[in-house]
């Protein structure tokens, strides 16, 4: 396996605001069978590098909700990879440590936390909804 990555991003927002707006950009090269046991061939499909670019919000310093596009390509002639979109939602450790999210009375706990389950629940439903269903 051969890897490596390179990130830059901007923040948007000035510092004196509680919130905080980044957009970012990334390159990615990787191989995942960049070596392979003596016998085997490694697939150039698994040869990848990928251009990322993408926003993140924090409504709060330790809350973050990402999202990025990913414009993927590898080394086959043949089998092509796609494009790709993602969307994350993260909680860095300290609100968990502290206990603003989950264990005392804090207005993170009422802000944060169901909205994040809202967007959690909405990504469930539609993934759900881009299944093929049997027939």
């Amino acid at each position: 396996m051969r890897g490596f990555y390179v990130e830059g991003g901007v923040h948007l927002f000035p510092t004196r605001l509680k919130h905080d707006l980044v957009t970012f950009y990334r390159y990615e090269n990787f191989d995942t069978q960049y070596r392979m046991p003596a016998g085997f061939l490694p697939l150039k499909q698994f040869d990848r590098s990928a251009h990322v670019v993408g926003i993140t919000y924090y409504p709060y310093p330790d809350v973050a909700l990402k999202f990025d596009y990913n414009f993927m390509r590898n080394a086959s002639e043949v089998i092509r990879i796609p494009n790709r979109w993602n969307f994350g939602v993260g909680c860095g450790s300290k609100g968990f440590r502290e206990g603003h999210l989950l264990m005392r009375p804090h207005r993170w706990k009422y802000e944060v936390l169901p909205a994040t389950l809202t967007i959690i629940l909405l990504l469930v439903v539609l993934s759900y909804g881009k299944r093929a269903h049997p027939v």
